[in-house]
């Protein structure tokens, strides 16, 4: 038998010509008429494969020059005309590409393996995956869907085409405590729940603790990574993206369009401006103004951090 193509093989072969008139991008006379039959990454590209060129590293890496390249205008210069499909919004055009690859959906939208307890409202078009458990007084939203062995607690509210990620805990009472007399201490009750608005996605393993007196929310369309944690009464605002082992402590907030790199740390109390950028094990103890790149620990103007950096390593040599 022979090895499958590699790649992800469409559907169904696609003419350049037709893919461009759906998705958009400009493609070179030459490449019209060309059908292709798989996407491929650059190392693994041959003939009939579209390969996305999305940074600068992919250029090089192209194994065979007779694919055809699905590629950002900055890069398009440095491939010859002929086989070019070159689009603004590349990556977006590539996923809407894969999503007619991806696998069909169960159409069993609840697993009899999962636990929905009574006094639970979930919408009908709602999925829930194998050992997931919803208890009582969750609110779930239409076209949502709850992978396998998730819990959400019952002081959530979910809106609609959600996405709660294999393992995730939403909504367990956050980490908070109280110092009495003779050093007793105290849980410090967490009754706010968790809103979380339509088109969000939690990844995997992610943990998103209720508030004290408030909810913790999660704006539109924002989305965490696997192993996210957010602690009670967190706000994390809209269409922001927050990168895997990430954790924001209690009461931060986040502004929209905000980019989180990975590892990131942020203390309690903090606040994080619309359109900041924190690169990947930030540490951020304070105030982050509206579409600053910081980096380091404490968390400081990128450029600032790394002329610091690259003084302490010439005091090393």
């Amino acid at each position: 038998m022979p090895d499958a193509l590699p790649g992800v093989r469409l559907p169904s072969p696609r003419r350049l010509q037709d893919l461009a008139e759906a998705l958009g991008g400009s493609l070179d006379d030459d490449a019209r008429d060309v059908v292709v039959h798989t996407v491929s990454s650059p190392e693994n590209a041959s003939a009939n494969c579209l390969v996305p060129i999305l940074q600068s590293r992919a250029v090089t890496a192209l194994a065979d020059p007779s694919a055809v390249v699905l590629v950002i205008p900055e890069l398009a210069g440095r491939f010859p005309p002929g086989r070019r499909w070159v689009h603004e919004h590349a990556r977006w055009a590539l996923a809407r590409l894969l999503q007619t690859a991806s696998p069909p959906r169960s159409e069993t939208l609840i697993s009899p393996q999962a636990i929905i307890e009574l006094g639970a409202a979930v919408a009908p078009t709602v999925r829930v995956g194998h050992g997931a458990v919803v208890l009582a007084g969750a609110v779930i939203g239409q076209d949502s869907t709850i992978e396998p062995r998730a819990v959400i607690y019952g002081s959530v509210r979910i809106g609609r085409r959600v996405v709660v990620g294999a393992g995730a805990v939403v909504g367990r009472p956050g980490f908070g405590w109280a110092h009495g007399p003779d050093g007793q201490v105290l849980r410090m009750p967490q009754l706010g729940g968790v809103d979380i608005e339509d088109d969000v996605e939690i990844g995997a393993l992610a943990t998103v603790d209720a508030g004290t007196l408030k909810p913790t929310r999660l704006r539109r369309g924002c989305k965490l990574d696997a192993q996210v944690h957010v602690g009670h009464n967190v706000e994390i605002g809209e269409a922001t993206m927050v990168a895997a082992q990430t954790g924001f402590a209690g009461s931060v907030t986040v502004g929209r369009n905000v980019l989180i790199g990975g590892q990131v740390g942020v203390a309690d109390h903090a606040t994080i401006g619309d359109h900041a950028r924190l690169a990947g094990r930030s540490g951020v103890i304070g105030h982050i103004p509206p579409h600053a790149t910081v980096a380091g620990y404490p968390a400081v103007d990128r450029m600032r951090w790394l002329r610091a950096v690259a003084r302490m390593m010439r005091g090393r040599s």
